[in-house]
């Protein structure tokens, strides 16, 4: 749609396009990264916000079941011992305690019938006891002070859950929250309960009653991002704690899926919900993070509410600001493009009009241009396209002087230059090699006879006068050629038969060298062997030493094993003196409980210390138990490794005895390996004689081979075609006899033919006769005379 509008105005169409897309891009990212950041800073906030505050939640409530248990803990100890307990005396320590924590409502313990003293009728109908005459005290706060009454509803499903839900499971629980009248005024309050074990069967109940208030005064100050609010929810879905003072005490709306988000936090997971809110307008954040009270299966959870509206506010107004500078600097960038597609089309233009001035064939037009960018590029390129096409023109001249005054030898510089303009002066080069061509042929070639090479045909694929006269010169060559190949024969059969003994000699040179590497080889290997026997041979004493030991050893350890055995029975002895005191300590410190509590006021502090004695006492019983476990353990695994070490000593014994005789055995194979080598290196020695022996007899023959040469070297000034000439029946066969020779036979061959002697028969090879033996002998030039004997004679039979 655009090929037929200019360049500078597609170029500014173009780039404001990509440049107003990629503005937009940039705003859009920019609006999403900013928002998700904000929401993911307020998340995190929030979070904090919300463990915070569950923790604060959770010390508040854990000061009750910490309470809770450290009375379980004292009721157990004291149904431990064997005295009786005296019921005046713990309602002392319970009141004492509703005094030490004004956040308690109420503390309370409720006993099975029986289980506390065994007195419950003695106590029927009495002051603050029921008809049972069970120990159910309950101190509660009233304006006047502590005040003591009995439990009730303690047998009631539903109503003395606080009671029958440890009972039965026997674990610590967290009563749902719930409303009770104290003094005409209604107070939430929950209910923490401990159940009192003795032999693994629940005796009783202990607890204690504290107010939620507390709860809603904080959520009341706490504001996240000074616009959210916080709340408690606990494990029904009750609201413990509620910026609006009027849902504190109420369920959570069904709208608000409580039970989906309730799984979640049993699970101790964290939710997070996003939703809109009409009376807002806006949208919300709420995060539920889960408080684990104690060890119950019910934790609470905290929430925290944040309307996003007024937490993204600030964020908002950065993005409308940012927004508002894109578009100025949009504004500022299309001005600069314009400017920029002008200042880019100008020199083009300037390029165009002088492109068209050298087609014409101008080649003053020149380009003046200051650019330093791909403008300049262009201009400079220009540039030189010019000065080739001018450098083109004037080597074509050249060319054409060149030839003109009879110069063939001159050709253009095709390297100068690349890719077409490259092909057209190789073209002109080869238009010059046309007519130069067969003039060179014909220098050369009578060049290469008045040096003696008559090898080369001269060529005949030439056209007109040049091919009558190749005619002429190549008949000449031939007939010169014919002469000298007649002399040259005569040189080569002479240099052919001293070629072939040398190859003989040189076979029989080689084998005989290859024997002795072999031999060499043989040699230091059983030298290697030698040494690795011997060193076996010493590793086998060297055992032999550490097996004796080994014995030695096991029986030190038997020894060692027995004498652990009977100092575990003495360490199990002591252990029982300490546990029987652990016993004794237990029952001082609960009587001294007892006493202090007597005491009142006067007793606190020495309370106190007996509560510490007693846990002491109680943790050295029970490490003095393990204690005696473990030395139990050790002594069974101490006779068991008794038992292994008794085995062991006979099968060291036995090992020692084999190693004892490996090592003679050893001895005797490095002593036998020594006698092999000994004779290995007699062996390697008269395979180095006969080897420099072969090395003789090829050197022999490499003489006879430079004399034949002397001969051929007569005649290479002349180089000719080589033409197979036929061989005499006799030379083939002596020829066909060598090849087939086995290295083995034509050694002893050459030993007899050199030695002459009549009573060393020639062993049969390939069906030689005399007649080919006689040849063989004329080739080496031997004149050994009957029954005449050499140096050689001894080493060649020895071989």
């Amino acid at each position: 749609m655009l090929q037929h509008v200019r360049l500078k105005t597609r170029m500014i169409i173009y780039i404001c396009s990509v440049a107003s897309v990629a503005f937009l891009v940039v705003i859009m990212f920019f609006v999403l990264k900013t928002n998700r950041a904000a929401r993911s800073q307020a998340t995190r906030e929030a979070h904090e916000i919300a463990y915070r505050y569950g923790n604060v939640v959770k010390l508040e409530i854990e000061v009750a079941f910490h309470t809770a248990r450290a009375m379980a803990q004292m009721f157990e100890g004291m149904k431990s011992s064997d005295a009786v307990p005296q019921r005046a005396v713990t309602n002392a320590v319970l009141r004492q305690v509703l005094e030490t924590y004004p956040q308690f409502l109420g503390v309370w313990t409720c006993w099975e019938p029986n289980q506390f003293d065994g007195r419950d009728a003695e106590f029927a109908g009495t002051p603050n006891h029921d008809a049972t005459g069970r120990y159910i005290p309950y101190w509660v706060r009233t304006s006047a002070g502590p005040a003591l009454e009995p439990l009730k509803y303690y047998d009631v499903e539903g109503d003395g859950d606080w009671y029958l839900r440890p009972k039965k499971s026997k674990q610590e629980t967290l009563l749902d929250p719930f409303t009770y009248p104290i003094e005409g005024k209604d107070v939430l309050m929950t209910t923490i309960s401990v159940p009192i074990i003795v032999d693994q069967t629940v005796v009783g109940v202990t607890g204690v009653d504290i107010a939620l208030t507390t709860f809603e005064e904080m959520v009341q100050h706490i504001h996240p991002f000074n616009v959210g609010s916080l709340a408690i929810i606990a494990h029904n879905g009750m609201y413990v704690a509620h910026v609006e003072h009027e849902k504190t005490g109420q369920m959570v709306a069904a709208s608000e899926e409580w039970p989906t988000v309730n799984a979640q936090v049993e699970q101790g997971r964290a939710v997070v919900r996003a939703e809109y809110a009409e009376e807002l307008h806006s949208d919300i954040l709420r995060i539920f993070v889960p408080v684990q009270l104690g060890m119950t299966t019910t934790p609470w959870a905290v929430a925290v509410t944040i309307p996003m509206k007024p937490v993204l506010h600030d964020t908002t107004v950065m993005v409308y600001q940012s927004v508002g500078l894109g578009v100025v600097a949009l504004a500022l960038m299309i001005a600069a493009i314009i400017f920029i597609a002008r200042s880019v089309t100008q020199p083009l233009q300037q390029i165009i009009c002088a492109s068209q001035e050298l087609a014409r064939g101008n080649f003053a037009q020149e380009i003046v241009t200051v650019h330093h960018d791909e403008i300049g590029d262009l201009a400079h390129t220009y540039q030189e396209m010019k000065d080739t096409i001018r450098a083109v023109l004037t080597e074509t001249e050249m060319l054409i002087t060149a030839v003109q005054e009879g110069q063939l030898i001159t050709r253009g510089h095709a390297q100068r230059f690349q890719g077409e303009w490259q092909a057209l002066i190789l073209g002109i080069n080869r238009l010059i090699d046309a007519f130069a061509d067969p003039i060179t042929v014909m220098a050369e070639y009578i060049q290469r006879i008045a040096q003696g090479d008559l090898t080369e045909t001269l060529r005949a694929d030439y056209q007109g006068d040049f091919k009558a006269m190749m005619q002429q010169v190549q008949a000449m060559a031939t007939k010169l050629t014919e002469v000298v190949r007649h002399v040259k024969t005569a040189a080569q059969d002479v240099a052919q038969r001293s070629r072939e003994m040398n190859v003989v000699a040189e076979q029989m040179s080689q084998g005989a060298s290859q024997q002795a590497a072999a031999t060499e080889e043989v040699s230091a290997s059983m030298q290697e062997m030698a040494a690795n026997i011997h060193q076996s041979a010493d590793n086998a004493k060297l055992a032999e030493n550490m097996a004796l030991k080994s014995a030695e050893d096991a029986r030190a350890g038997n020894q060692a094993v027995t004498e652990l055995i009977q100092a575990m029975e003495v360490i199990a002895e002591r252990i029982s003196i300490v546990q029987e005191i652990a016993s004794q300590t237990n029952m001082l410190s609960l009587n001294a409980t007892i006493e202090a509590s007597r005491a009142q006021e006067y007793g606190k502090g020495f309370s106190v210390v007996a509560s510490s004695v007693r846990e002491l006492a109680h943790q050295t019983r029970t490490a003095a138990d393990e204690i005696r476990a473990l030395v139990h353990s050790s002594v069974v695994l101490s006779a068991q490794a008794g038992e292994v070490l008794q085995r062991l000593v006979p099968n060291s014994e036995k090992t020692a005895e084999l190693v004892q005789e490996i090592s003679v055995s050893s001895q005797e194979q490095s002593r036998g390996v020594e006698q092999v080598n000994l004779a290995v290196q007699q062996l390697d020695s008269v395979t180095q004689h006969t080897a420099a022996t072969a090395e003789e007899v090829a050197s022999t023959a490499e003489s006879l081979t430079l004399q034949a040469d002397a001969l051929q070297q007569a005649m290479a000034f002349f180089t000719v075609k080589e033409i197979q000439a036929p061989s005499s029946p006799k030379e083939d066969e002596l020829l066909r006899l060598l090849h087939g020779i086995e290295k083995e036979r034509l050694v002893a061959l050459l030993a007899s033919l050199f030695s002459n002697k009549a009573a060393s028969p020639i062993p049969p090879v390939a069906n030689i006769n005399s007649e080919g033996v006689e040849h063989l002998q004329r080739l080496l030039r031997i004149e050994h005379k009957e029954g005449e004997a050499d140096a050689l004679d001894e080493e060649f039979e020895r071989y």
